[in-house]
C-alpha cells in the first residue's frame, strides 16, 4: 500500500519504518517484545529471543535527580539523568522497535544487541540510553533504524512517534526531524493496552494483535495526512498536556478498574510524582484517589450484581477486589453481603 500522496520526507520515513515493522510481525507471526529490566540480572529471569545478545555496562557516573516542575499540570517526563554514562530515567514508558539494521539498546547497566522486527518495552522508572549508536570497535560500517513510541505530551490523546536512524559510527540523534504527533485517544488505548499485555506476558497473541493494530493505525493516521509536526523540547523540560492530567486519571481509573491501581502506578501514567498527585488530585476533587477508587469499584460492583448473575468472586475480579474486600466495603456501605445486596435487588425487581 503506498501513500496516497506524497508526504513530507520525515513523514515518508515513519511510514516506511511502520511498513517494515508490519512485515516482520507478519513474517514471524509473533511479537518478538523484550521487556527492559533496570539491571542485568533480573533480565536474565525473562524469556528472551535466541538471537538477542546482552554485553555488561556498568554505570561510571551518578544519578542525578531532575527538580520537578512548580506547576503540577506540567511534570517533567525526565526524573533523573546520569549525564556521564547518557541515561535518563523516564516518568512514562516506551516501546523502541528495531525497523532496519542491528541496534544497540542502552538499558540500565547492559546493553541489548537486537535485530530488524525487535521490540523493546522500556517501563517507567527503567533507565535508558539517551540515543542509541554503534560499538566502535565491533563494526563501523553497520546501520540501523529505530522507531520510538511514547505518551509524552499527548497523554491519554495519542502518541509521539520519533524514527532514529544512525549510519556508521554516528550516534543517533534523540532530537531529530523525523517525528510526529498522532493524536489519536484509539492509539492511546491501544499503547496502554499493549504496555498492561507485555508486562503480564499471559497471552502473546494478544500482543501480536494489538501491535498489528497499532501499527496499523499509526500508518493510516500518517497516510491521511492527519500526523502533526512535533515540539522539540530538552529532555528535562516539563510536559505539557493537551489533557488535564487528573481527568485523564479519572477516565483511565473508569477503564482499568481490574487492575492493580495503586498511587505510584497512577501517578507514572501522568508522568507526576505520588505526592505532586496526591496534592493534585485532592485539588481537583475534593476528595483522595483511595476514597474515589474505592468509590468507583463498589459502584461498578453493585451494577454487576443487579444486572448480571455473574458469581461474587467474577464479580471482585471485574473491579479488582478480592473476595474479602468486597465483602468488607459492602457491609460498610450497605450493611450487609454481596451476596445479600443482590438478593435485595432481586425482591425489589420482583415487587415493582
Amino acid at each position: 500500500m503506498k501513500p496516497a500522496f506524497n508526504l513530507p520526507a520525515p513523514t515518508s520515513a515513519l511510514f516506511e519504518a511502520l511498513k517494515h515493522l508490519e512485515f516482520w510481525l507478519e513474517r514471524e507471526n509473533a511479537a518478538r517484545v523484550i521487556v527492559a529490566s533496570s539491571n542485568k540480572k533480573d533480565l536474565h529471569k525473562k524469556n528472551l529471543p535466541d538471537h538477542v545478545r546482552i554485553t555488561s555496562r556498568p554505570l561510571r557516573g551518578k544519578r542525578i535527580a531532575i527538580r520537578a516542575a512548580r506547576n503540577l499540570h506540567q511534570p517533567n517526563r525526565i526524573q533523573a539523568r546520569w549525564p556521564e554514562d547518557q541515561m535518563n530515567e523516564n516518568t512514562l514508558p516506551c516501546l523502541l522497535c528495531v525497523s532496519s539494521g542491528q541496534a544497540d539498546v542502552f538499558v540500565g547497566n547492559y546493553i541489548l544487541h537486537c535485530q530488524p522486527g525487535d521490540f523493546v518495552f522500556i517501563p517507567a522508572g527503567v533507565p535508558k540510553g539517551d540515543y542509541l549508536s554503534n560499538i566502535a570497535d565491533e563494526n563501523p560500517q553497520r546501520s540501523c533504524d529505530v522507531l520510538y513510541l511514547f505518551p509524552g505530551h499527548l497523554l491519554g490523546e495519542g502518541l509521539e512517534c520519533w524514527l532514529s536512524s544512525s549510519r556508521g559510527n554516528k550516534p543517533i540523534e534523540r532530537l531529530n526531524p523525523n517525528g510526529a504527533l498522532i493524536k489519536n485517544s484509539f492509539v492511546a488505548i491501544l499503547f496502554n493496552q499493549l504496555s498492561d499485555e507485555v508486562i503480564t506476558g499471559k497471552c502473546p497473541n494478544v500482543t501480536l494483535n494489538i501491535m498489528r493494530t497499532l501499527l496499523l493505525c499509526l500508518q493510516r493516521e500518517l497516510n491521511e495526512g492527519r500526523a502533526l509536526k512535533p515540539r522539540l523540547t530538552h529532555l528535562n523540560q516539563p510536559v505539557e498536556y493537551d489533557q488535564d492530567p487528573i481527568r485523564y486519571v479519572l477516565s483511565y481509573t473508569d477503564s482499568h478498574l481490574d487492575k492493580p491501581l495503586t498511587i505510584h502506578s497512577v501517578a507514572r501514567q501522568v508522568a507526576l510524582s505520588p505526592t505532586s498527585f496526591k496534592k493534585l488530585f485532592r485539588q481537583s476533587t475534593g476528595t483522595t484517589f483511595h476514597h474515589h477508587l474505592t468509590t468507583k469499584r463498589i459502584d461498578f460492583a453493585a451494577a454487576l450484581l443487579r444486572d448480571t448473575d455473574l458469581k461474587i468472586n467474577r464479580v471482585g475480579e471485574h473491579v479488582g477486589l478480592k473476595y474479602f474486600q468486597l465483602s468488607k466495603h459492602f457491609h460498610e456501605r450497605y450493611g450487609c453481603s454481596p451476596n445479600e445486596y443482590r438478593k435485595r435487588q432481586i425482591k425489589t425487581d420482583h415487587s415493582n
